[in-house]
Formats: C-alpha cells, structure tokens, sequence
C-alpha cells in the first residue's frame, strides 16, 4: 500500500508525527507515521526530460471534451510535479505545416501546450505521438520560418520534429538522410532515434544531418563526441528505475546530454499483451480512468523517486561548498559499469546523507 502526503508549501520545517489507521476484514491496524518537513526548493530537471506519449492514446470520441481535456490535466500535473518538463503529445494533438509551410494548425495542441505550463511541462516540446510533424522538403525555409513566428507569437518552447526512427538498412538511413538535409539545413530542430555506430559512414552522416540525434545504445564518450559535430545529444529508452532517474540520468547530463525521451507514458499498442501475439507485456508508467484520472504504476513510483533523488542532488549542489564530502557519493566515474551497486537500500543511504546535509547547510 503507498501512502503519499501533499504538504503545503508554507509549513514550518520539522518532524510532524501521526497515525494510520487500516481498519476491515475484522481487524484493526495502526501504523505511526513520521515526516521531516525540510525547507528546501527543488530545482528543476535542467534538460528536457520526458516520456514518448505522455498525453491520452485516445481521442475525444470515447468521452465528453470536459472530461478529455481534465484527463490531459490530471496526466500533466503528475508529470510535472515529479519533474518531466518536456510533452510529447498523444492522439488528437497533432500541429501540421500547411502543404506550403507558410502556416501551422492545430488548436487542441496549442491549448494542450498552454495548459502545460502551468505544471512546468515547456522546457521542450517532442513529437511522438502527437505534436510537430515535418514539412515537405521543398518548403523548408519557409517552414523554418513559420515555426520561428509561431513559437514566438504563442509563447512556446522549442518545437522538435522527429524524422526518423532507428534506421538499421542502408535504405531506412539514406531515406532519413534525403530528408534530414534541408530541414536541418533550414534550421529547423530534427532529431530521431537511434544507436551508436561509428563505423557505419552512412550512420555517420544521418548524425551528421540531425539537430539533435538522440541514442540508446551509447557510451560516455558520445555526449562530447556528437558536441564536436556542432550536433545536440538526447539520448531515449534508457533505464527507468530509481537508479536509472537519478545517478544515471544525472551522470548523463554531466557528460553532456542535452535531453531525453523515454518509453513511454500511456500505452495501448497491440504488443501490451503479450498473450496475443507473443512480444512483450505493456510497459507503460500509467494508466488513465475516466473518473479517477492517473492510475499510477509502480515503474512510475520507482522513476519518480529517481527524480526526487535528482532533484535533491540539485538543490545539494546549489549549497555545498566544493568538494563538501555529500557530493563525492555521486561521480560520473563509473558511468553504467556499476548498476549493481546502486541497490535500493544504497539509494536510501545516500538520499539521507543529502538530506542531513541539507538540513545542516539550510539558512538559520
């Protein structure tokens, strides 16, 4: 059973105790409860950071539009609030060029995104499963300059637009460079996914012709190396546990990371069952019911303790002196050669150091 405690941002630090009760089938449980309430602001992710198909897998069809938009709302406020600052969008939410790139259209978008920043969620806008879909070739300058008005007349962040999707043929990759090219060339921000292969020129070159490639497999050594090609490194599908949301995704914003994207928010694919045709089981962080909103999974509640982890390491940082002896637990050292040493029961130990030192270091 997970209990959770919404404080109020003006309660005074300190040790609050309390009780809960368990109370049927004929008996009675008590369980005391003891909360430290420090006063400490938690920084923002400081790259964008989100889930492929954050937003309904559903259009508006299958519910009222008052009920639509407050499950859109009731996804983005659990998003936010542990962190995730960048939408990828979902069904419905589509933002089209006009065939001459001179206009873009989508008005649920457009109030999908407005509503996002009231949870924090415009660092980056993704495209997957809804958003930004790409321009002909032909009209790319123009297109370019389209998406430069109307970030600015609606007050967006950047707008990303997703080309490609793990090209693994010689033809899937000299496709995605055909059309990389003068949209990038355009300046407009493509990106796609992928992993490294160094020894593949034609690999090389769709690196080479996105603005921000974004890799699985990979190695310390990437971040810097796609930096040196003038290219911005997102990286996607990487570990999404406790470890995974907090030592991991912090030693790769060290190293250089710029963004990432993760599989995925809502889930309603043909290979969720695995039973019918023999793939994978769904691995969605949520599901979502008409009446109750965000149904919670507990991949989801182990990547946001990730991301409070993350977040106190942020605030930590923001207040210890140099090489204060709390901030030598985390190192980008041993970036993914030691996974197995961070147990749940390490990541406690450490998230306590962080919070004793927070509290000795807090303004009197």
């Amino acid at each position: 059973m997970v209990v959770e405690y919404r404080m109020p941002r003006d309660a005074k630090p300190g040790t609050y105790t309390g009780t809960i009760i368990v109370d049927g089938g004929g008996s009675r449980e008590s369980i005391p409860v003891s909360v430290l309430v420090l006063p400490v602001a938690l920084p923002p992710v400081p790259i964008p950071m989100g889930l492929f198909l954050n937003a309904l897998p559903f259009d508006k069809r299958y519910v009222d539009e008052a009920t639509w938009w407050r499950l859109q709302e009731s996804l983005l406020a659990e998003q936010g609030n542990a962190g995730l600052n960048a939408p990828t969008g979902g069904t419905g939410l589509e933002l089209s060029f006009t065939d001459d790139g001179s206009a873009i259209v989508g008005d649920d978008a457009l109030r999908y995104l407005e509503l996002a920043k009231r949870y924090g969620m415009d660092r980056a806008v993704g495209a997957y499963g809804g958003f930004l879909s790409a321009p002909r070739g032909e009209v790319a300058t123009r297109a370019a300059q389209t998406l430069q008005a109307f970030e600015a007349q609606h007050h967006l962040p950047p707008l990303y637009v997703n080309i490609y999707d793990e090209p693994n043929h010689h033809e899937e990759r000299v496709a995605a460079i055909a059309r990389l090219k003068p949209l990038t060339d355009a300046g407009l921000r493509t990106t796609g996914y992928t992993s490294a292969h160094w020894d593949d020129p034609e690999w090389v070159e769709v690196v080479a012709n996105s603005y921000a490639p974004a890799f699985n497999v990979h190695d310390r050594g990437l971040f810097a190396r796609v930096k040196a090609m003038g290219k911005h490194p997102w990286i996607y599908n990487n570990p999404r546990d406790r470890f995974g949301y907090s030592v991991d995704l912090w030693r790769q914003i060290r190293l250089g990371c710029e963004g990432r994207l993760d599989w995925i928010g809502n889930y309603v694919q043909g290979f969720a069952f695995s039973n019918l045709d023999g793939r994978e089981p769904s691995t969605a962080f949520f599901a979502i019911h008409r009446d109750l909103g965000v149904l919670r999974t507990p991949r989801w509640l182990a990547a946001r303790e990730g991301l409070l982890d993350l977040r106190l390491r942020l605030a930590l940082e923001s207040v210890a002196p140099a090489g204060d002896a709390a901030l030598e637990h985390w190192t980008t050292d041993a970036y993914r050669t030691d996974t197995a040493r961070w147990t749940p029961a390490e990541l406690d130990r450490v998230r306590a150091v962080m919070l004793k030192r927070l509290q000795e270091l807090r303004p009197r």
